[in-house]
């Protein structure tokens, strides 16, 4: 699983959760930070890239990130 963060003009901040490989995770990205957390249970470690920075990732674990510099373009329509 990889994440890029890049929120776009307007969006402060956005959480969102995402089933994968078993895993129930929780992904905040705000305030210059991303954090990544799986539920608990008892799903196989799992390979995460965020910002360039791979990890494993247990059940039950979570990780935070200072999240890369954004890139301000104009808001969608």
């Amino acid at each position: 699983m990889v994440f890029a963060p890049n929120l776009p003009a307007g969006l402060n901040a956005v959480a969102f959760q995402v089933r994968y490989r078993g895993h129930l995770l929780t992904v905040r990205l705000g305030d210059g930070r991303i954090s990544v957390a799986s539920a608990p249970g008892n799903a196989m470690p799992i390979k995460v890239r965020v910002a360039g920075r791979d990890m494993t990732l247990a059940a039950g674990q979570a990780r935070d990130f200072a999240a890369p510099r954004q890139i301000k373009g104009p808001a969608g329509p």
